[in-house]
């Protein structure tokens, strides 16, 4: 049996906003580190467009598929479940853009945490 996963095919404008919210995040947060976004996550999902909190919320509520894939974002394509770990190696180093948007993102869906080993 296989498990399919949602998908989410962002349209330009929506990743375009996301870019922008990113933006944001190192310009207001500029010596921020893993350990601050995992706490501001959930507060910076609420600037994400309405259909993607949409899409994600209606994955998390119903719970009939294992993942979401996030299609159309200029790097990779985010793959979100839930609950969310960051397991890091140094959680005081500035993340890359692809984490701030997984954390965004994955903070709609619950409370991400990570650990350092």
């Amino acid at each position: 049996m296989v498990n399919e996963v949602m998908i989410l095919n962002l349209t330009r404008s929506e990743c375009d906003l996301v870019e922008q919210l990113v933006d944001s995040f190192y310009h207001k947060y500029p010596h921020s580190n893993v350990l601050d976004l995992a706490k501001m996550g959930a507060v910076l999902s609420q600037s994400l467009p309405i259909s993607i909190r949409s899409c994600l919320t209606k994955f998390k509520v119903r719970a009939n598929f294992p993942a979401v894939v996030i299609r159309g974002l200029k790097n990779n394509d985010v793959i979100a479940r839930s609950p969310v770990a960051l397991a890091q190696h140094d959680n005081y180093r500035k993340p890359s853009r692809d984490e701030v948007v997984h954390i965004i993102m994955a903070s709609v869906l619950g409370q991400v945490f990570t650990w350092k080993w």
